[in-house]
């Protein structure tokens, strides 16, 4: 089970305790039949004032949590912080970000476990398995339906969050009519997907298994792309090589979305989270000049301390939830 912490701590903290209190949401959502809804929701209001507090320690646990287990829970909180984060930085209002929030959370209620099942798929989709990934959006809308959740902005994103703008979706949808909502959780869903293969671990996920979001390089470019024109080109978290030599984290937006603040870890060979001295990459000594695999390099959990993050229970990583 995962570990519940004080979400009176820092903003990571905050964020590790939805994911406690979201499993049995997910996991075993038919034995709830009061206040559903109401749980969600507070949970959504969590993941906005971790964001609200520290934007770019929120985001970091995207890449540096993104190999907890169960998938299913950590990738669902993961695509509610990105697609929320998405929707604040767009001035979207306040009831529309909350709802974005809300849906992502609930997106995959009806499909949780199967999909946990299926991060280590090496062979061709079984006609059930297939059949699962199609229906899951449904299915989980009538899910919530049933939990008398009447938000259409709400219901709808769950229902659209696989369409595809070019048609290609389960229900045929195309262009604007799709929801804002479901196609901003659409991308968060593809970008969080592919965090979580490059960043290995337990959870670590098949090429096979990610093909099944995101379909081949040219979705994988246009998804970063679309994430790197909102909120910038390095997610907080991400691990770089700098023009010094120096590798690093990338730890603060700046006003050039291509040029964050990096926390320096010193030069290949000798990495040591120390201090952190800051890197400013809009200079051009320290320049960016790639993101690398966090499956090969250094702690992740550990690299949350540049955000302040230092609760040892709550950086004690989730083990696996025994879902029935």
């Amino acid at each position: 089970m995962v570990e519940q912490v004080n979400n009176t701590g820092s903003p990571i903290a905050q964020i590790r305790d939805v994911k406690a209190k979201l499993e049995p949401l997910l996991y075993k959502h038919e034995t709830i039949t009061e206040g559903y809804e109401a749980q969600i929701v507070a949970l959504a209001d969590q993941l906005q004032s971790a964001c609200k507090a520290d934007l770019e320690a929120a985001l970091a646990t995207i890449v540096l949590d993104a190999a907890i287990s169960p998938f299913a829970l950590n990738h669902s909180v993961n695509v509610a912080l990105l697609a929320g984060a998405l929707g604040m930085r767009e001035q979207w209002p306040g009831d529309e970000v909350e709802a974005t929030v809300c849906a992502a959370l609930t997106m995959n209620v009806s499909y949780a476990a199967q999909q946990d099942t299926l991060t280590g798929l090496n062979t061709d989709l079984t006609l059930l398995q297939k059949s699962s990934i199609e229906s899951h959006a449904r299915l989980s809308h009538k899910v919530l339906t049933q939990k008398k959740i009447k938000n259409r902005d709400w219901l709808n994103a769950v229902m659209q969050h696989h369409e595809r703008t070019d048609g290609t979706g389960p229900l045929g949808m195309r262009g604007d009519s799709i929801s804002k909502i479901a196609r901003a959780i659409g991308l968060a869903d593809r970008f969080c997907v592919l965090a979580a293969y490059h960043g290995g671990g337990d959870a670590a996920l098949t090429p096979r298994f990610v093909r099944q979001t995101v379909r081949h390089e040219l979705d994988e470019s246009t998804t970063r792309d679309l994430v790197a024109d909102s909120l910038g080109a390095y997610m907080p978290g991400t691990m770089v090589n700098l023009a010094s030599g120096e590798v690093g984290i990338v730890w603060r937006y700046t006003d050039d979305k291509r040029h964050p603040l990096v926390s320096s870890l010193g030069m290949p060979g000798a990495l040591a989270l120390g201090e952190g001295t800051v890197r400013d990459t809009r200079e051009k000594d320290y320049d960016i000049l790639e993101a690398l695999d966090l499956r090969v390099v250094y702690k992740r959990s550990k690299l949350l301390q540049l955000w302040g993050f230092d609760d040892a229970a709550a950086a004690r990583e989730p083990h696996a939830a025994s879902a029935a």
